[in-house]
């Protein structure tokens, strides 16, 4: 006996609409007399699903036993319950659901041959076949749920372990203006790409949703390829994605030799300082001042020690005057001395890449402040100057980051360092604030806290009009 049972919309209160057909193959009279008149939906729909309860009132043994796979249990209040455990032969799984039927209850139609399914592309064949075509729109001028095709650099790739043992990598793009670094996960479409094509320092082209969380701005990717001189025409520049200093690199360090010549009286110190600079032009005029937090773009060092020596000049120059009676005198020569090659050693502790700079191994294993001293003693040995002052420059070298936690052998011990400690310190924390400022994108009148200086800034209420910019 074959009954088509077709019922529809629930008529109980309460219940949610149940469209379904069930054909039914060797029930017994009862049920299909009973299912005839179908008026319990929700019952009928237990029946036909495992690890319910079927009331016995309602349907027979024989009835249960064909709608529950056959693995009908003891009786309970009136009730069957299935046994759980393997299903029998015969059981198909015929929805999404991982619901189990009867395969003598599995709706067939000759007429309608059962679909392949396409073979389903890998991740990187997708990103290799969909073209990016759309107009670019720059990184920085993303909006928080704006999806938008944009160029940027791969600026850093890290293989981390989650804290269940799981590797994943955390990736950084970038362009001139901003960072955004995030995570891909080990089972995300785009992992094995990452881990085995993406290179640091190659340039993309992505389709990505950007979003602010909590844990700073991300990107979700949807495409991504490398860029092509073709995409020049879509606003593809090289050189708009590597950050730069604003200042002309020649300019200032015409700069910075003026100011040597003019406020470094001493001759012997003025010609080791002019030596230092002349023999590590080509570095000076390129090298970042750092790998992130600040001036950390190209020409970056040269555009921070020409600001702290020029806060150098202005101190030195103030404090003399405020105190001519000091014993022994401030020595402004060293003070500007110690401006111009505070940092010096950083041209041994980074090297420029193509998005910016990194660590060499002498500057991981001993740091820059050892190896400006260094420097300094070479440059010495060819152009003496008196002992003393040499002990006293090279003082402000180790010095100039006064705490043993930021790197410092030795807080400032004579007042040449510690003026230029803290010329040194407010220009790169404001370089910091100047940042921070540029990029947070909190509303509100306060920044975040997530930033280099790990404090919300203030940046007070909006000024008129500034929500429609």
């Amino acid at each position: 006996m074959r009954i088509v049972i077709n019922f529809g919309r629930v008529v109980r209160p309460g219940q949610a609409a149940l469209v379904k057909e069930v054909v039914a193959m060797g029930a017994s009279r009862c049920c299909a007399e009973n299912a005839q008149n179908w008026r319990n939906a929700f019952a009928a729909k237990s029946l036909l699903r495992p690890g319910k309860l079927v009331k016995a009132s309602r349907f027979c043994r024989a009835c249960a036993e064909t709608g529950r796979n056959g693995g009908i249990g003891s009786t309970r209040r009136g009730r069957f319950r299935q046994r759980p455990s393997r299903p029998p032969a015969g059981i198909a799984r015929i929805d999404g659901r991982g619901r189990i039927w009867p395969r003598s209850l599995v709706p067939t139609d000759p007429l309608r041959p059962t679909r392949r399914m396409p073979k389903t592309k890998t991740a990187a064949e997708k990103q290799r076949t969909l073209p990016i075509a759309a107009a670019a729109i720059p990184l920085h001028e993303l909006t928080d749920g704006q999806e938008a095709d944009l160029f940027a650099v791969l600026s850093a790739k890290t293989t981390l372990t989650t804290k269940d043992g799981k590797p994943y990598d955390r990736v950084t793009f970038r362009d001139a203006q901003r960072e955004v670094s995030f995570p891909i996960w080990s089972d995300a479409p785009l992992a094995a790409a990452c881990r085995d094509e993406w290179q640091v320092g190659a340039f993309y082209k992505l389709r990505a949703l950007y979003r602010e969380t909590n844990y700073g701005p991300q990107l979700d990717i949807r495409r991504i390829r490398p860029a092509t001189d073709e995409d020049r025409d879509d606003g593809f520049d090289p050189a708009a994605l590597v950050p730069a200093s604003r200042f002309d690199p020649e300019e200032m360090f015409a700069q910075l030799a003026e100011i040597v010549q003019e406020h470094v009286a001493d001759e012997a110190v003025r010609e080791l300082v002019a030596a230092v600079l002349d023999d590590n032009r080509e570095l000076i005029l390129a090298i970042p001042a750092a790998t992130r937090n600040h001036h950390a773009h190209r020409s970056g060092f040269l555009e921070h020690v020409l600001s702290v020596t020029r806060t150098c000049v202005y101190l030195a120059d103030k404090y003399t005057e405020l105190f001519p009676d000091l014993q022994p005198p401030l020595d402004k020569d060293l003070v500007v001395a110690g401006g111009v090659l505070h940092d010096i050693g950083k041209l041994r502790e980074l090297q420029t890449t193509a998005t910016g700079a990194e660590y060499t191994p002498a500057g991981t294993l001993i740091g820059h402040i050892l190896q400006g001293r260094d420097i300094l003693r070479e440059v010495a040995a060819e152009h003496p100057i008196d002992p003393d002052k040499l002990l006293r420059l090279e003082h402000v070298i180790v010095a100039h980051q006064r705490l043993p936690e930021w790197g410092a052998p030795k807080p400032p011990m004579t007042p040449e360092a510690l003026l230029v400690h803290y010329a040194d310190d407010i220009d790169a924390k404001m370089q910091m604030m100047v940042n921070i400022l540029a990029e947070d994108t909190t509303e509100g009148p306060l920044t975040g806290n997530r930033n280099p200086m790990g404090q919300k800034i203030y940046r007070g209420p909006l000024p008129d009009g500034a929500d429609d910019q």
